[in-house]
């Protein structure tokens, strides 16, 4: 077992060897973005306290925070092709930018996380994905704002992937914070894809509205 002090420094030690990674508490990152390049099947898994020894210590809904402080970008993930970064009980909120951005030819799997609260002036907000098949499972996405004509997909843009799976996903509150640009027309308010099949199955879309 391994401790470190911060989020870059414990995801920069991942490897094929020590692919799997516990986060405790709240991280708020104050120097950089949590960057990972996964070219290994690798796992990120939250809801852990200081007394947790196994994955069955984590009190059920316990999750764990990445919060870029509205100035750093919380997670930045490449996956090569052949690889899965697997990604669980994480909330990922106040981007700089973008709250999470995946690149890369692999598999970005996301179980039971929590994407939200941050506007910015962006495609993809909460998630700018591209590259693999990716599938999202009973994750949130919430509170995701953008402002610009030119935007799309606040919770979700999604460009040059193979596929896109939502499995009872929720999308709520989703959209743009400036009427200003209401009037042009927002593509795909919550989730849009530019070139890839999306499948949808149980999610739920609550007051993701363009004003």
């Amino acid at each position: 077992v391994h401790a470190y002090r911060d989020l870059s420094s414990a995801l920069g030690a991942l490897s094929a060897e020590k692919s799997e990674l516990w986060v405790a508490g709240s991280n708020v990152l104050h120097a950089t973005t949590a960057t990972l390049a996964s070219t290994f099947n690798s796992t990120i898994r939250g809801g852990f306290t200081e007394y947790c020894d196994s994955l069955e210590d984590r009190e059920d809904g316990a999750i764990s925070v990445i919060d870029g402080d509205n100035k750093y970008a919380p997670f930045a993930v490449s996956v090569s092709v052949g690889a899965t970064c697997f990604v669980e009980r994480m909330k990922i909120c106040r981007s700089g930018t973008r709250n999470i951005t995946k690149s890369g030819s692999g598999i970005l799997s996301m179980f039971r996380c929590v994407i939200s609260d941050c506007a910015k002036t962006e495609q993809g907000v909460g998630i700018y994905l591209s590259g693999g098949e990716n599938l999202f499972d009973a994750c949130q996405f919430k509170n995701l704002k953008y402002s610009s004509h030119e935007c799309a997909g606040a919770a979700l843009y999604v460009t040059d992937a193979n596929k896109v799976s939502l499995k009872n996903c929720v999308f709520e509150k989703n959209g743009d914070f400036d009427s200003h640009y209401a009037r042009d027309g927002h593509g795909g308010i919550a989730v849009y894809s530019f070139d890839a099949p999306v499948i949808a199955d149980g999610c739920k879309f609550i007051g993701n509205v363009e004003r």
